[in-house]
């Protein structure tokens, strides 16, 4: 939850929090699918959501194309794999 506070706390600037997103949409570090699932579930920041559809289509490992598609899910507003965060969202 600590990340979505400081997301929106204003305390980072937007573009170098898009920096960071864009680098774990493209690296997909481990815990990356994650962070970005967590985050633009609530976010949505419709950047994020472009860098992603664009390493769906274009990435060149499918493993990586395949996170992708399985983050972009948590932009819906019903995101059923979601509810492993519950815990995290009922904390705050």
């Amino acid at each position: 939850m600590h990340l979505l506070d400081l997301l929106e706390s204003g305390r980072v600037d937007r573009e170098s929090a898009l920096a960071e997103f864009d680098r774990l949409a493209s690296d997909w570090p481990p815990g990356a699918a994650e962070a970005l699932e967590f985050t633009m579930h609530r976010l949505r920041w419709p950047e994020v959501r472009r860098t992603l559809e664009d390493h769906r289509q274009h990435g060149t490992d499918f493993r990586t194309r395949d996170l992708a598609a399985q983050v972009l899910e948590a932009f819906d507003d019903e995101w059923p794999a979601g509810d492993i965060y519950r815990t995290y969202r009922e904390v705050g």
